[in-house]
């Protein structure tokens, strides 16, 4: 049988050799055309074909081949943490391959944002750089040993990089390093200032305050704060207690002055009306996400930090990536601990529902009778399930 995914060969063992056999691909989320090869020798006839996502490579994915041109089946997979190698004459695996004649892939999805990217390849032999399945750059024919670089633009999010290297004959090796040229960047919108303008020298006309002659309290020793609008008040002490205070109008020349009739004598007060003191106030961090959450079932209910937790949950939109986050009962969803290694690709039928397994931390943070607050929520949290589990014996 032989196995293609997007047209590329995935596995390839087109011979009468019965028995299982598996490979492994990058798949950014969205549809894909699988394309599966079966050819019967003798006797009984059966083809069984399934898929399910792997965590087995959380860095780069490393094939090795037999052959300089990427042909047949890998003779080694492995998890390889940076394409940045230099083997010499012995090459990648001594014992399960020749150090010459032999050739390697290694993939990953890794998250950009926005930008002009600058890709630098040192190879021995030849290489090819690919970009969600685009060649960004070809070398595959060398120059062996020296630096080879390209551009290419991509928008935010995650995107598939592949690394292939040819090695026919001498020291073996390559170096993959990338860097951001041109970042895009949201303009901000410029705020015009207000228009500026010049003090005047002459004094406004303003209402004059005339307070009754009758009935005027006697002062109490207090702060007179004179308030000016974006400022804070400073308090002005009154010297003699015993003295009878004269009301002052303070006129500030930013302040609206609203005349008010005082009734009996018809003498307008003036009311100063300036910028509001009152501070703003802060907003309350939001609880959950915005938008209408799933529920996560959540097993086994109560739970002891150290178990192993089971979350189902369903009704999400297909192939995309979602992960766990936890946060004590009634704290805001931003303050969320990420789980790690629970990041997971949703089903392509979404009446299948999404389950993750993980262990709960077992750490200072969480003790018994604290009740935790589930999330299952994509990188923006715009998608999200909430789910409840109380830590605590078994009841």
């Amino acid at each position: 049988m032989r196995l293609y995914v997007d047209g590329q060969i995935v596995i390839d063992r087109w011979a009468a050799e019965p028995g299982p056999v598996s490979g492994s691909l990058d798949l950014m989320p969205g549809e894909h055309d699988v394309v599966v090869e079966y050819f019967n020798a003798s006797g009984p006839a059966f083809i069984s074909v399934g898929w399910s996502e792997s965590n087995d490579y959380p860095d780069w994915r490393g094939e090795y081949f037999a052959s300089p041109e990427l042909t047949g089946a890998p003779a080694l997979i492995r998890n390889d943490p940076a394409v940045n190698f230099n083997w010499g004459r012995s090459g990648p695996s001594p014992g399960v391959l020749a150090a010459d004649n032999f050739a390697a892939r290694w993939t990953r999805s890794l998250e950009f944002v926005d930008g002009v990217y600058r890709w630098t390849v040192i190879p021995d032999d030849g290489a090819r750089l690919l970009v969600d399945g685009q060649i960004v750059l070809d070398a595959w024919q060398g120059p062996a040993g020296q630096e080879v670089t390209a551009e290419t633009t991509l928008a935010a999010g995650r995107h598939s990089v592949a690394v292939e290297l040819r090695n026919s004959e001498g020291a073996g090796g390559i170096a993959l390093s990338w860097n951001v040229v041109i970042a895009e960047e949201t303009p901000t919108p410029e705020i015009p200032s207000p228009p500026t303008t010049e003090p005047s020298t002459a004094t406004p006309d303003q209402p004059t305050a005339t307070p009754e002659a009758t009935s005027l309290p006697t002062a109490t020793p207090t702060d007179t704060p004179t308030v000016v609008p974006g400022s804070t008040a400073t308090a002005t002490p009154t010297d003699d207690p015993n003295t009878t205070a004269t009301p002052t109008a303070t006129v500030d020349p930013n302040t609206t002055v609203t005349p008010t009739p005082t009734g009996a004598t018809g003498t307008p007060t003036p009311t100063p009306t300036s910028g509001s003191a009152t501070p703003t106030p802060t907003p309350t961090p939001r609880i959950t996400p915005e938008g209408n959450g799933r529920n996560i079932d959540v097993s086994p209910f109560p739970a002891l930090p150290g178990d192993e937790i089971l979350l189902t949950s369903g009704n999400w939109t297909p192939g995309i990536r979602v992960s766990v986050s936890i946060v004590e009962s009634g704290l805001p969803y931003s303050q969320a601990v990420a789980i790690e290694g629970t990041t997971k690709t949703t089903p392509t039928n979404p009446a299948n529902p999404v389950t993750i397994q993980f262990i709960f931390p077992d750490d200072s943070r969480w003790v018994i009778g604290t009740d935790v607050w589930i999330y299952i929520h994509n990188a923006d949290w715009t998608e999200w399930g909430q789910g409840e589990l109380e830590l605590n014996e078994d009841q």
